[in-house]
Formats: structure tokens, C-alpha cells, sequence
């Protein structure tokens, strides 16, 4: 099942959530993180805007933006339960 952006955020909401997601390079990764950060941002804009199938995350620990690709999301762990996609 395909998982879209609107769904993703359904989900996340604005708390931190845990993403696993496969890589463009095919590898796994994990995230946490959480949506809508705007205090790390130098003037620029949401890189995402015209690719539907990816949304911004901010990972905490390395206080950086990551895109996600929704095609790609393998679970999503947010508010105390699991998501499996």
C-alpha cells in the first residue's frame, strides 16, 4: 500500500514520530523525527512543493531536513502505536 502525503501527516501530526523508509540507494533508514520545523530554515523554501510523493522531515538528532519518499515508507512509529505501510 502506497501511503500519501496527506495520510502521512494524518499521522505524524506535529509530535515526533519514528519513519523507516527505503533510501533512493535501496538501503533502509531511520528517522526520527517530525513535520513543520521551520526554525532551522535560512530563507528557503519547502523543496518538496512539486514533488507530491515526498514530504520534509526534520531529524532531531542530527538537526537536519530529510525528504521522504511515501512510495518508499515502511512503518511509522507515532503517538504510542506502530504503523505498518
Amino acid at each position: 500500500m502506497k501511503l500519501s502525503s496527506t495520510q502521512f501527516r494524518e499521522i505524524l501530526g506535529n509530535k515526533i514520530a519514528t519513519v523507516s523508509f527505503i533510501k533512493k540507494d535501496g538501503t533502509l533508514r531511520t528517522l526520527t523525527g517530525r513535520l513543520d520545523v521551520v526554525s532551522h530554515l535560512h530563507g528557503g523554501q519547502d523543496s518538496t512543493e512539486h514533488m507530491p510523493e515526498y514530504v520534509n522531515v526534520f531529524e532531531m538528532s542530527k538537526q537536519q531536513y530529510r525528504k521522504v519518499n511515501m512510495n518508499t515508507v515502511q512503518s511509522i512509529r507515532a503517538n504510542g502505536k506502530e504503523y505498518l505501510v
